[in-house]
């Protein structure tokens, strides 16, 4: 009988060379110009269509552009810097400033030209409708 139980864990690896990487990114990645910050999304799908919400807090409506074109939608927004405060003057910064982008890889059977997006408390949502053709419809059956 083994008194120690040795398992193999081949991700266990790769998850502390993720670790190491997130946290050299971290460090250094707006000198490196990577790692910039995108915003968490939730995508689902219902009957009636596609519904993409987006986290985009302190962004003003004025400052997303949202498109549909194709097979991908893409969210670009700028978020400001606070004026008055200078980088000399910071403890801590996690939060970025400046330009975003995101983009994501659409299903086919949407119409993109009934796209309706509206912000609230900081949550975009973007709600793509299903095209007509793709749509479920109910065929009637004849006797005889």
């Amino acid at each position: 009988m083994a008194i120690f139980r040795w398992t193999w864990d081949p991700w266990r690896d790769l998850r502390g060379l993720r670790e190491d990487i997130e946290r050299a990114f971290g460090r250094f990645g707006r000198d490196l110009g990577v790692g910039k910050e995108k915003p968490a999304v939730n995508v689902y799908q219902d009957d009636e269509g596609l519904t993409v919400t987006a986290e985009v807090p302190g962004v003003k409506a004025g400052d997303l552009a949202v498109e549909a074109e194709g097979d991908a939608l893409t969210i670009t927004a700028r978020r400001a810097a606070p004026e008055g405060i200078e980088d000399s003057m910071y403890h801590r910064r996690e939060r970025e400033f400046g330009e975003f982008s995101r983009e994501l890889k659409l299903p086919a059977g949407l119409d993109t030209e009934k796209v309706v997006a509206s912000l609230a408390d900081g949550l975009l949502t973007v709600r793509l409708p299903k095209a007509e053709t793709a749509k479920p419809r109910k065929i009637e059956v004849r006797a005889g």
